[in-house]
Order: structure tokens, then sequence, then C-alpha cells
């Protein structure tokens, strides 16, 4: 079936809608089979990750006013796209979360299918399932963790000469992201920098069952396929999926 197309050409919106009826159809046909058997978490990370990477770059381009459900805090409870502030097990970020802050963090896990744990032990950006007791796919762990690579601290961020650490303190959209920090030197002679708690660096985990991440997806995915219905006010949010 050949995608809708928008006014502008575009097939975004018909592309969410069918990723969304992908998942919800795979995981119907799925219940035939026996569990180890079913791929859902495979799934729904595939479709989740095309999603969102989708979903970042139209919330960043829209009027404040049509934005201004993603700019809320991430709810303890009741939360709009299935993401609440339970979820999220470390955040260490001066920029209190918020719904888009939450996505966009997700989005950048997911475009490292690695494991987050590196040695000597600092989180990398990636994502991974945690283990359960039942040998399937019950829960994933997510991590956005932009100061480390493979384990290790950039460089520009461990750096043998301070006053390369000071200057970046200098710049304000560094002050406005992180907050006051201090600047240490380590056992090895090179200068770090120090929030109250100790060595820092800015890192994001989460933690979302399998269940509660297929609800997400197909919450995104409902939501950037509003554009195909022929009426749409541009903001009112219907139930495409149910009425396929």
């Amino acid at each position: 079936m050949e995608y809708f197309r928008q006014p502008d050409g575009k097939i975004q919106a018909s592309f969410a809608l069918n990723a969304g009826r992908l998942l919800s159809q795979y995981i119907d046909q799925a219940k035939k089979l026996p569990q180890d058997q079913r791929y859902e978490g495979t799934q729904t990370i595939c479709v989740l990750h095309a999603l969102l990477c989708h979903t970042v770059e139209l919330v960043k381009s829209m009027r404040q006013i049509h934005r201004c459900k993603f700019d809320l805090p991430l709810p303890e409870v009741g939360a709009w796209l299935g993401i609440e502030k339970r979820q999220v097990v470390k955040y260490t970020f001066l920029e209190p979360i918020t719904n888009f802050l939450f996505l966009e963090h997700l989005r950048n896990s997911l475009s490292h299918p690695t494991h987050p744990e590196k040695d000597p032990g600092h989180p990398s950006t990636g994502y991974t399932t945690i283990k359960g007791k039942t040998g399937l796919v019950e829960s994933f762990c997510f991590v956005d963790s932009p100061w480390i690579c493979r384990g290790k601290f950039m460089s520009q961020y461990r750096v043998r000469d301070k006053a390369k650490l000071e200057k970046t303190l200098e710049q304000k959209e560094f002050a406005n992201k992180y907050g006051c920090l201090a600047i240490v030197r380590d056992e090895s002679g090179f200068w770090q920098f120090e929030d109250g708690n100790g060595l820092f660096f800015p890192l994001f985990e989460a933690r979302i069952l399998l269940v509660d991440l297929i609800q997400l997806t197909l919450k995104v995915s409902n939501f950037l396929a509003q554009p195909i219905r022929e009426d749409w006010d541009g903001r009112s949010v219907v139930d495409l999926l149910e009425a396929a």
C-alpha cells in the first residue's frame, strides 16, 4: 500500500501510522506462538527508534502553543505518552526533565545498540535488556551519557591543561546546561569536573517494562499519524490505530 502524502509531499504521517499498525499486527499474531518464538521486544525497539527520530525533530520545529504538552514536566503518574518519572532511575542534567527531554534521551540511547556498561565502569550511551527470571525480554535499560565513550571520559572532559576546563565553564550555554561545577585533579594528574556529590558527568538512565514500551511506541505512532486526517485541526488527537 502506497503512503499517504501530506500537502508538502512528505510521508511521515502515513509512515508513523503504518509503523504502529505493523507493531499491533505482529503482537496480535505473536499471541499464537510459543513464548520463546515471540519477538515483541525486537519489533518494538525497531519501530520506536524510527518513530522517535521523526518525533524529536518534529517537536523541535513546533510552535510553542503546539508543543506545550511535550514541555510539561515528566509526571509521577498518569503520563500522557505512558512515560513517568518513576522510570528514570538516574538523572544528573541540570535542566528539569520534561516529556520531550525524556523522548530525546531515549532517541539518543536507541541510536547506540550496545551494552551501556563498559570498563572502567562509566555508563556509556546505549540500551540493553534487564535480565529477568523468565528468560524472556521483560524490560529495557536506556542510557544517554554524552560525556562518556566506551566507558571512558571524552578527551575534552578529562584534560591535562586545567585552563581548557576553565574556558569551558565560562561558556554561558554550558553553565545553563550543567550548573556550577568545580574543577578537580585526579590521582593520574588529569583535571575533571566535580559537583557536590563527587565526579560529575551528565547521565540519563531509564528502565522501562516491555509492556510500557509497547504502549509508548503505539502512542507516539498515533500522535505522528494525526496529519493523515482530512479534517485535522493541528491539535486534536484521535485514536487512529484502533480504527485500523
